[in-house]
């Protein structure tokens, strides 16, 4: 069975199509799923005469978009503190080491959002695992990803 394949002139000097029995038009012809429409200059393109480029990512957490510059600034991670559990893989949180005066412990103030105080560690909700248990905490509570680690 024989599939319709579309002419793209990209490697041709003219744009009228050579006979489809030549063996030099098989590289030319391509099958409708690989074709690509131009909405600039409103043309069937291939593979080759297009370029595919980012216009944004997605963070696999939290799902927000974030631009391609504060991907670079960031170090190719998320700037809204998104980790994951390394025994759950559920997304962590940040919790302040001191909390105020009255919560009972850093991770009921975590489920409530209290914040406290300095240093700060991440905390999983789901299977109670907290950064202190491999003595990682934090001076800050953002920008976690470039942050210096207290030791």
């Amino acid at each position: 069975m024989s599939s319709v394949q579309y002419y793209c002139p990209c490697l041709a000097s003219n744009s009228v199509p050579p006979p489809p029995h030549l063996p030099s038009t098989a590289y030319s012809l391509h099958d409708h799923e690989a074709l690509y429409f131009c909405v600039e200059c409103d043309a069937i393109r291939c593979n080759r005469c297009v370029s595919v480029e980012v216009s944004g990512y997605y963070c696999p957490n939290c799902l927000f978009e974030v631009p391609s510059a504060s991907v670079r600034a960031e170090k190719n991670r998320c700037a809204r503190n998104c980790f994951q559990c390394p025994n759950c893989r559920n997304t962590l949180q940040t919790v302040a080491s001191d909390p105020p005066e009255g919560s009972i412990s850093p991770a009921a103030s975590a489920a409530v959002g209290v914040t406290g105080e300095a240093p700060y560690f991440l905390f999983c909700n789901f299977c109670r695992w907290d950064s202190t248990e491999v003595g990682v905490t934090f001076e800050k509570s953002t920008g976690l990803a470039g942050a210096r680690l207290v030791v």
